[in-house]
């Protein structure tokens, strides 16, 4: 973004950034990322937090994927783009900026809805159970008020059992087969029995739950029979595809209910046997299907056809080995977020008020790691306000000064905030964006002084400075006196920044004097404009009395004005002449020290006292 309204005029014609819609309520959870936008399965592994809004019922979280968490790009952070494509601006600001946080009851509703149809759907959604269940976390006082004992216990049994299903599925036309002898054994002793019913029997009775089921009756280990498939453990895994005798099955396409008996009742075996048919081509979306336990392509549906049909389960198996892992890492997750302390989930009372009082916001970016997907674009790496987030837009100037507050009490780094309305100006003229302080040579001298012990100083000349700049963008339209003043102003202070600040060098107390110096030389260089505006005046004040402070690199102005609850302008009051003898005193105690000894600090502390 440029510094001043000459580069401005340079910014393409072609400018259409990436932007992802939200709400406020995101910036609720921000403390606990680093202040980082993040891949939703990323942040639950890493902060224990899930994303209090956004859409959760798209996206591909209905699927478990092949990933692991942290590689895992379903649940990437979404964006459009500003001007093209199907998420413009007026497709988000429509919609995407709209959500509400979820109420305490309603995360408990999606986390129960969640688990009742959990095994229905083969556990596919879990990376949406996660969601639920930490969002259920974060918005209830204990544990036990978001899941009791015994519905733990079962899930987990559910859980593993699960894992031992994409093993046992491996065992499937590598150790055991479709027994074509034992159908036809079946079809001889009873005569009323067709192939038909035996067929509808392995469809109606061997589905998902009831295999997930029959491992956890039996307590079956069917990762340690694939590691060792001796015939005494692979007759353990048949047990499974056992049938009852007398079983009530779902006959025809009508699935009308039928009572058969089997004199037979298994019909596979370890012995691989000649089949006529020859099974479709298997596709990689197959395997989506299946672990979603969609009709058509569930694991009884592929037992049927495996009585007819050779090598039904070459695919299948074969994606399974891949899908284990995926799945044990949500499980790992999930054991994660049970056993972790209630503390890590509590929300303060500055993060509850995020969430109660909600608007509209928009992140802007241009980051090189926002990729395209399908229609729309994503990241899979995180994103850090302040850094590759440059730009965050909202809908009122109430709202916009929300923002720049919540931006400077954590000290994050430059970010312009704009309303809907300066984007949507931008689609047609780019360079009418408001102007911005944003600089590199702004950028390092925050960098620089951040951790040393007056970077709290520097930073409120940052958000002092950033304050002129709402003047100068007033300015540009109403006073091109006042705004051509104020535009050189923080050009020129920029330049300063780039002197004294360079990237290849350690700072220094007399650089720091020199740029206060200077600084405050430019500034009454055009205190007469300046004057005739009482805002930019009251600004200009702090700023002088920053830049004095920095001058003996210490607040020695700011503990005199607080202990005397003093508040002084250098330009013509009483107690600037105050703020300039004390200012005095402390440069005869140290005048060119780059800083002030443990001695002096306490000599400091007496005479402020």
């Amino acid at each position: 973004m440029p510094q001043n309204s000459e580069n401005n005029q340079s910014k393409s014609i072609n400018y259409d950034p990436f932007i992802h819609g939200t709400t406020s309520a995101t910036l609720s959870l921000m403390t606990k990322t680093n202040f980082q936008l993040m891949p939703t399965l990323k942040m639950i592994d890493d902060h224990t937090a899930a994303p209090v809004v956004g859409e959760l019922t798209q996206g591909g979280y209905n699927f478990l994927g092949f990933k692991l968490v942290q590689q895992e790009d379903i649940g990437a952070i979404s964006f459009g783009r500003l001007i093209k494509g199907h998420y413009n601006l007026k497709k988000i600001t429509a919609s995407y900026t709209q959500f509400n946080p979820p109420t305490s009851d309603k995360t408990l509703k999606d986390l129960k809805h969640s688990l009742k149809y959990s095994i229905a759907s083969g556990f596919s959604s879990f990376n949406l159970l996660l969601i639920y269940f930490t969002r259920a976390r974060q918005m209830h006082q204990s544990l036990d008020q978001v899941i009791t004992k015994n519905e733990l216990d079962t899930l987990n049994q559910q859980l593993h059992a699960t894992v031992q299903f994409y093993y046992f599925i491996q065992l499937l036309e590598t150790h055991i087969f479709p027994d074509v002898k034992a159908i036809k054994e079946a079809l001889t002793q009873n005569t009323s029995l067709t192939k038909r019913d035996i067929t509808d029997a392995v469809y109606s009775l061997l589905s998902f739950e009831d295999i997930v089921n029959k491992i956890i009756l039996n307590k079956i280990d069917m990762k340690a029979i694939v590691l060792n498939p001796t015939e005494e453990n692979l007759r353990k895994a048949l047990k499974i595809l056992e049938l009852p005798q007398n079983p009530t099955i779902k006959s025809g396409f009508g699935a009308v209910n039928k009572d058969i008996e089997l004199p037979i009742t298994q019909f596979f075996g370890l012995e691989k046997q000649a089949m006529s048919g020859r099974c479709e081509t298997y596709r990689e979306d197959h395997f989506g299907y299946f672990c979603r336990n969609i009709n058509g392509y569930q694991i009884n549906n592929y037992l049927e056809r495996s009585l007819s049909t050779a090598d039904v389960f070459e695919g299948i198996s074969k994606d399974a080995k891949k899908y284990i892992q995926a799945l044990e890492d949500r499980i790992r997750v999930f054991d994660k977020l049970v056993n972790a302390p209630q503390e890590q989930f509590k929300l303060t009372d500055n993060q509850q008020a995020l969430l109660k009082s909600t608007y509209p916001i928009i992140f802007v970016s241009e980051s090189e790691s926002i990729k395209p997907y399908g229609s729309e674009y994503r990241s899979n790496t995180p994103l850090k306000i302040g850094d590759d987030i440059r730009i965050i837009a909202t809908d009122t100037n109430n709202h916009r000064v929300q923002l720049q507050n919540y931006l400077y009490n954590y000290q994050i780094n430059p970010v312009q905030v704009v309303l809907f309305s300066d984007l949507e100006k931008a689609i047609a003229d780019p360079s009418s964006l408001p102007l911005t302080i944003d600089s590199q040579e702004l950028r390092t001298m925050l960098t620089k002084t951040k951790n040393n012990k007056h970077g709290a100083l520097f930073y409120e000349l940052y958000q002092l400075l950033d304050g002129l700049n709402d003047k100068r963008n007033k300015f540009r339209s109403t006073d091109p006196q006042a705004f051509k003043a104020m535009d050189h102003l923080l050009s020129e202070i920029n330049n300063e920044m780039k002197n004294t600040f360079p990237e290849d060098q350690a700072i220094t107390g007399n650089a720091i004097r020199a740029f206060c110096l200077k600084s405050t030389a430019l500034i009454k260089e055009q205190q007469n404009v300046f004057a005739q505006h009482r805002g930019v005046w009251g600004i200009l004040d702090t700023v002088l009395t920053v830049l004095a402070s920095l001058i003996v690199l210490y607040p020695a102005v700011y503990l005199y004005q607080k202990t005397n609850n003093i508040k002084h302008t250098f330009f013509n009051t009483d107690s600037s002449i105050k703020a300039q003898n004390t200012m005095a005193k402390l440069s005869q105690i140290n005048t060119s020290a780059a800083d002030f000894s443990d001695e002096e600090s306490i000599q400091l502390d007496v005479m402020i006292k």
